[in-house]
Order: structure tokens, then C-alpha cells, then sequence
């Protein structure tokens, strides 16, 4: 997981996780980054865009058929892990 990643004013409560939520996710395209207050927000690699808690949620339960890691996986993006 990254750390000191200064987006708490950009991000609302909303989009942040539990950061032992976040290693469960197995999406290679997922990561979980803190902010300056250890605060954690997920991540995807392929939209390049934080992701709410709900999102988050579909990350974890239909990551292998999620169309953005589709599209990651076809054009190379670089994952997170």
C-alpha cells in the first residue's frame, strides 16, 4: 500500500476503506493508499481515479469480470502489486 498520499480534502468520508478490507481485494489493478492521517482510499490502477466504498465492494466480488480490468489487462496498464 502506498503511503503519504495528500488527498483528503479532494476525497470525502465516503471513499475511505478499512485498510484490512483493502488487502483482500485481489484485483492486481487495486491499491489501497493512505493519506497524510493514515486515513485509507482504494485505488484502481487501470481508471487511474479513487474508488468509493462501493466500488470498492465490486472490486472485490466480480474483479475478474470487471470491464476495467479488462481494459487494463489489454493495454498494459502497470499493476499494483
Amino acid at each position: 500500500m502506498s503511503a503519504g498520499v495528500k488527498i483528503r480534502e479532494a476525497y470525502p468520508p465516503a471513499m475511505m476503506i478499512d485498510c484490512n478490507y483493502a488487502k483482500t481485494i485481489e484485483c492486481e489493478f487495486f491499491e489501497g493508499r493512505f493519506d497524510e492521517n493514515n486515513y485509507c482510499y482504494g485505488y484502481c490502477k487501470a481508471t487511474r481515479t479513487y474508488l468509493t466504498r462501493s466500488h470498492a465492494g465490486k472490486c472485490r466480488q466480480y474483479y475478474l469480470t470487471c470491464p476495467y480490468r479488462a481494459l487494463g489487462l489489454r493495454y498494459n496498464t502497470k499493476p499494483a502489486k
